[in-house]
């Protein structure tokens, strides 16, 4: 096979990267499921735009794609870099740098390039590596100085139908596919899994930008013979479908993100995740570390009844915004009681007090907190430069 080519030239913005799992979904006839992960790491598949600045670029990259297709590639992973924070020499195998946030495995290929200088690049295969250093198989090969850039690698194929866009002028660029062979495990070093009631918990709130799309399925099938009968089968509850997006704006924070999708699998595993709604109304703020507080029982609709929402069986957990700071401005309970005050107000009784300061005891928005499942098997990260953004389906769970 061909050794794959390395693509160092940086990709345009967007840049769209894509992570599909594979999992395999058995309904019965009363709508229960059964879910299994064919695939536990993603293939990852990377859509990228290359600026082309002369005409010999447009001849060698037309002349390559002619004869060189399905080729394969190794392309770095720019959003993910890490930098030296120590000169490396040429014979050198271990080099000191800040790792912290990098997902590295024996084995993976990673690119380097030189600080001041972007024609000095070189490739080198991981050995070892932790949060402050790593060590590579064989000698670097070239002199970097503080502050060069070290990348993780995506090794797949450049898939069929790239495009050739030539401008009026000498410039074009090449749309490329490329995908990786196998699954790659996804990371998250440096990041924390959040749970909930012994499940992960999904704490990124959504885009507030753009049209919140929620699509309602009755998982009817409908027989029609010809004729004027036709059968429909409804064999479970209505199911939500919430199209949402996030904002990636720190290597943190999409740290955060991949170790959520590797720990739920795709489709396979359930989670928590609010609704990010006011979807109950303070009446009454909780006394300072207290458990319970007052909510509006119809909100001046006749035909809401608080109390019928909040005590229904999917509608018992809650997602707290209050005035606190750190992991206090995010509070998650349960609810263990609700009663009606016959005045308009109903009392909500958690199953654990609030902290014991003013802030972290003062509710700004009380939000269902729903059981759900991711709704497809593929996620899309679009990279725009500064930041990125993460959309995903989320589908609610009978409960």
């Amino acid at each position: 096979m061909t050794a794959p080519t390395l693509i160092h030239t940086v990709p345009e913005t967007p840049l769209r990267v894509t992570f599909q799992f594979r999992s395999d979904i058995i309904t019965a006839w009363n709508g229960l499921e059964q879910r299994a992960a064919h695939r536990l790491d993603p293939r990852w598949i990377i859509d990228c735009n290359l600026m082309l600045p002369k005409e010999r670029d447009n001849r060698l990259a037309a002349a390559a794609l002619y004869s060189q297709l399905p080729a394969p590639a190794v392309v770095p992973l720019w959003y993910e870099a890490a930098y030296l924070t120590q000169a490396a020499n040429a014979s050198d195998t271990v080099l000191q740098g800040d790792f912290s946030l990098s997902d590295g495995v024996a084995g993976d290929t990673v690119f380097f390039q030189a600080n001041g200088d972007e024609s000095l690049i070189t490739t080198g295969v991981l050995d070892a590596g932790d949060a402050t250093s790593i060590t590579l198989v064989d000698p670097l090969g070239i002199d970097l100085p503080v502050g060069s850039l070290v990348c993780p690698t995506l090794t797949g194929f450049i898939q069929n139908r790239p495009g050739l866009n030539r401008y009026p002028i000498q410039s074009g660029s090449v749309a490329l596919r490329i995908s990786s062979q196998g699954s790659k495990p996804l990371g998250g070093n440096g990041s924390d899994l959040a749970m909930y009631q012994g499940l992960p918990l999904l704490t990124l709130r959504p885009l507030a930008n753009e049209l919140l799309q929620d699509t309602y399925d009755a998982h009817t099938e409908t027989a029609d013979y010809g004729g004027r009968i036709q059968v429909v089968v409804h064999p479970s509850l209505t199911t939500i479908e919430r199209t949402r997006s996030f904002k990636i704006g720190s290597r943190l924070q999409w740290q955060g993100a991949k170790l959520f999708m590797s720990s739920v699998h795709g489709t396979r595993d359930p989670f928590y995740f609010a609704t990010w709604r006011p979807d109950l109304h303070v009446a009454e703020q909780p006394s300072v570390g207290g458990s319970t507080f007052k909510i509006f029982n119809t909100d001046g609709d006749p035909d809401f009844d608080a109390v019928w929402f909040a005590g229904g069986q999917g509608h018992q957990d809650l997602q707290l915004e209050t005035n606190g700071t750190g992991s206090n401005a995010l509070l998650h309970r349960r609810i263990t009681d609700i009663s009606d005050n016959l005045d308009g107000t109903a009392t909500v009784t958690l199953d654990t007090a609030l902290p014991v300061d003013a802030d972290s005891s003062t509710l700004n928005v009380v939000s269902s907190l729903e059981l759900v499942r991711f709704g497809a098997d593929e996620f899309a990260l679009t990279i725009t430069g500064v930041d990125a953004k993460l959309t995903v389906v989320l589908q609610t769970i009978e409960q």
